[in-house]
């Protein structure tokens, strides 16, 4: 682009020569802002720190449509301006394709999440069969398994959110800082051709001067979905269940011994009483033979 555009553009004078031309140009220019209008409005959906983009962009369509060389001069500048989308364009399918990689891992982290509460309604349901000690290697096995994806999963999930949150942080930057220069590019073109709208135009400058050239995203804290939450409740739940049962185990254990010994000392009792006995029954029978 010219730094003097009246030297490269037509004069009015030509322009008044030159009416179809000047409406087919004005048209397309009109097409172009409108075109990029409204991919900018779809970005910004979710970026609300570049809603002053929206103004700025709004203002160029007024300025256009109210100055009657516009669509001349904006036929040209605005090509080159579209131009430096470009980069734009490739960080939002950075963008488009973290997003799409975060919801993958979500919905990795549920299966997963549904595959471990499967195989633990299965281990309560197989317990209680009578072949159950058979099965409960292969059970416990499979649990394991399950709890280890899981974990690997939700891993991979943090990974994917951290990810996210950096390529969301450059893209707002990238497109802040990319736009910024753009925009006050076009605008200081315009201010040159556009000498009756010094006014409108400084003040579209003003604002675009105010445009920050980096956002810093805010912490968030990650919360856990309910599936995790209930997998979490569930793990806590067995850990519980099997110190219980280990508990109970112990006791019992414990019980069986004690019953065992005093089984031990009431039969070493049983069998000293009878040892008594028989000792008894031989000095009976000695004394019976010696008086014989």
């Amino acid at each position: 682009m010219t730094s003097n555009p009246s030297k490269s553009l037509p004069t009015i004078k030509t322009f008044l020569k030159q009416t179809a031309t000047y409406n087919k140009q004005r048209k397309t220019a009109i097409t172009k802002l409108t075109s990029v209008t409204k991919l900018m409005k779809e970005w910004t959906k979710t970026e609300k720190d570049v809603e002053i983009i929206h103004k700025t962009i709004d203002s160029l369509i007024e300025a256009q449509e109210t100055t009657s060389t516009a669509g001349i001069e904006l036929t040209g500048q605005y090509d080159e301006f579209i131009k430096t989308m470009g980069g734009i364009i490739v960080k939002h399918k950075d963008l488009v394709n973290a997003r799409s990689l975060q919801a993958k891992k979500t919905k990795e982290v549920k299966n997963a999440t549904n595959q471990l509460n499967k195989a633990k309604a299965n281990y309560e349901k197989q317990s209680k069969k009578p072949n159950f000690q058979a099965q409960r290697e292969g059970l416990e096995k499979t649990l394991k398994t399950k709890k280890t994806l899981l974990q690997t999963k939700k891993k991979e999930l943090k990974e994917s959110n951290k990810a996210l949150k950096q390529t969301t942080q450059d893209f707002i930057n990238y497109k802040l800082q990319t736009l910024k220069r753009a925009y006050t590019k076009l605008t200081e073109d315009l201010l040159k051709f556009w000498n009756e709208e010094v006014e409108t135009n400084q003040g579209l400058l003003e604002k675009l001067n105010d445009l920050p050239e980096v956002v810093e995203l805010p912490e968030e804290e990650e919360e856990e979905s309910e599936e995790e939450k209930e997998s979490e409740e569930e793990s806590e739940k067995e850990e519980k269940s099997e110190k219980e049962e280990k508990s109970e185990k112990e006791e019992k254990k414990e019980k069986e011994s004690e019953k065992e010994e005093k089984k031990e000392e009431e039969e070493e009792k049983k069998e000293s009483e009878e040892s008594e006995k028989e000792e008894e029954s031989e000095k009976t029978e000695s004394t019976s033979s010696e008086e014989d």
